[in-house]
C-alpha cells in the first residue's frame, strides 16, 4: 500500500479519525495490512501508577504477542 492509500484509508476511516483526535496513535502494519495500536497509554499507566490493577493489566497488553502459525 503507498503511503498516499494509507493516508486515505485514515482520513475515511471514521473510528480511526475519532481515536486520532483524543490523541490515541494507530500505526499501519503493510505486511499483514492491519492497523496496531502504539501502546502508549498503556506506558503512561505503568509510569504514572506502577502498582495499580490496571498496571497488571497494562503490562500484559505490552507484552509481545506470538506470531501466529503459518
Amino acid at each position: 500500500m503507498t503511503f498516499s492509500a494509507y493516508l486515505f484509508a485514515i482520513c475515511t476511516n471514521h473510528g480511526l479519525d475519532r481515536y486520532r483526535r483524543l490523541g490515541v496513535v494507530f500505526d499501519f502494519d503493510a505486511t499483514s495490512k492491519s492497523y496496531r495500536y502504539d501502546g502508549a497509554a498503556f506506558r503512561e499507566i505503568l509510569r504514572k501508577h506502577p502498582r495499580s490493577p490496571e498496571a497488571a493489566e497494562a503490562r500484559k497488553r505490552l507484552e509481545p504477542t506470538p506470531p501466529a502459525p503459518n
